[in-house]
């Protein structure tokens, strides 16, 4: 197995593991319990952890292509590439 199967095996595990938590706190547990009522309680606590939260999302979801420089382009043909890269500064985009 490969490791980006690896890990998208674990992530779905993960994720399945804590639906499963959500569900079971929602229902048989005292209010409060949820994995989102646990996050709020430590964002207000530590307020560090929503913004550090927001710079993983912001490296896990930026797009590659801003760093690639030897002429691979990972994104299909007409995707964000035309819209961002292809688009002139002061002006609209380019007429397909």
């Amino acid at each position: 197995m490969s490791l980006a199967a690896s890990i998208a095996l674990a992530l779905l595990a993960l994720h399945l593991v804590v639906g499963a938590w959500d569900i079971y706190a929602t229902f048989w547990l005292p209010p409060g319990s949820t994995v989102s009522w646990v996050l709020q309680g430590w964002c207000r606590h530590w307020p560090v952890l929503p913004f550090a939260m927001g710079v993983l999302a912001g490296h896990l979801l930026w797009p590659p292509y801003m760093y690639l420089d030897n002429g691979e382009d990972p994104l299909p043909p007409g995707a964000v590439r035309a819209a961002v890269v292809e688009r002139p500064v002061d002006g609209p985009a380019p007429p397909r």
